[in-house]
């Protein structure tokens, strides 16, 4: 029983092994792909939430800065209106 206590208290090299194997197959292209392409999906979302924010602030500049077609005509009309009589 004491040597099964000794044996389980040994696990450096089982860390060492598992440090390894992650490395090696970060290594060959499988984690370090993913890792790029999460990245640049998030960096492309970032730039469509810009270009989306842009968008709502060009619309709302360009909403307040179009004169009211009926304020207009009915300025005209009160005029007309007003030298008939």
């Amino acid at each position: 029983m004491a040597e099964s206590v000794a044996d389980l208290d040994n696990v450096d090299g089982r860390y060492d092994f598992d440090a390894l194997m992650s490395w090696e197959i970060r290594n060959l292209g499988f984690g370090e792909r993913a890792a790029r392409r999460e990245s640049n999906a998030r960096v492309q979302q970032a730039k469509f939430e810009k270009l989306r924010i842009m968008d709502q602030v060009a619309e709302e500049i360009s909403t307040i800065t179009q004169p009211d077609p009926f304020s207009n005509r009915a300025d005209s009309d009160h005029s007309n209106g007003d030298s008939n009589r």
